[in-house]
C-alpha cells in the first residue's frame, strides 16, 4: 500500500470511502481508494492486493473470481455503521 494521508477525521465525522478497480492479472488486483469527509480528501491510498491460497502460495483469480471487484454502491442510508 502507498498511503498519502492529507487531514485527520473526527470519531464523529461521515466518512465516504471511495474505491476504484485498476488492473487486475493473474492473482493481482490494483486498487485506488480515496476516503472523504463532505468535499474534502482526507486520504488516498494504492492498493496491490494478492490472492493466495492456505498455504500462502499466489493463486490466480478464477473467471469468475474478477467479478469480486466490480462496482457496487451503497446509498448513505444503506451503509453499515459497523467499524
Amino acid at each position: 500500500m502507498k498511503i498519502e494521508f492529507r487531514r485527520p477525521s473526527r470519531v464523529d465525522d461521515l466518512l465516504t470511502i471511495e474505491t476504484k478497480t485498476g488492473e487486475i492479472s493473474g492473482a493481482r488486483a490494483h486498487l485506488a481508494q480515496t476516503i472523504w469527509r463532505g468535499g474534502d480528501i482526507l486520504v488516498e491510498a494504492r492498493v496491490e492486493c494478492a490472492l493466495i491460497d492456505g498455504d500462502g502460495r499466489q493463486r490466480r483469480f478464477t473467471k469468475g473470481g474478477k467479478c469480486y471487484f466490480v462496482r457496487k454502491t451503497l446509498e448513505p442510508e444503506k451503509r453499515s455503521n459497523a467499524v
